[in-house]
């Protein structure tokens, strides 16, 4: 095992990782409850997933809401968020220098506060504003270009083949 799979599979990661999966998602969620129970055999599931030695499937619910407009929601299982925020503590920082200013969604020291601020800049310098909404974008983004572009990033190959397998998961 490489040194990038080591310190990804590291007991510190993965504990990370867990934090940052906690502080989102349902409290309810009966997966996040058996990875709490049993954290011992968790971390090592996720630790052995991680560095290839065990098979992974991804597993989402899908439900529905209302606020403001219907949309379906595709969210991962508790499991899942804890590989998903251990990847990218190492593939992060790769994508990190290609995103624009603008962009605050899922960024450390960006966020909800830093886009409304971005917003209230941006209202005293331009006097017209456009409001987007692009039907079903997430679903309609080809995957072949979101595989050249993680290829064009992470060069290390099994980080890749990871970032890769996500994006093809859902």
């Amino acid at each position: 095992m490489d040194e990038q799979m080591r310190d990804l599979t590291a007991r510190n990661n993965l504990e990370y990782a867990l934090r940052l999966a906690l502080r989102h998602g349902s409290q309810r969620d009966p997966s996040r409850h058996i990875f709490l129970q049993h954290i011992e055999q968790s971390f090592g599931y996720v630790a052995s997933v991680l560095a290839g030695d065990q098979h992974w499937s991804a597993e989402f619910r899908e439900f529905r809401v209302n606020d403001p407009k219907p949309r379906n929601i595709v969210a991962p299982c508790f499991l899942d968020r804890v590989i998903h925020h251990a990847l990218f503590q190492f593939a992060g920082p790769m994508f990190e220098s290609r995103l624009l200013d603008g962009c605050c969604a899922c960024r450390k020291g960006y966020g909800t506060q830093a886009a409304i601020s971005r917003a209230i800049d941006m209202s005293h310098q331009k006097t017209w504003f456009l409001k987007l909404d692009v039907r079903h974008y997430f679903e309609t983004v080809p995957r072949a270009g979101i595989t050249s572009v993680v290829e064009s990033i992470i060069p290390d190959g099994r980080l890749r083949d990871w970032m890769n397998l996500l994006h093809h998961s859902w």
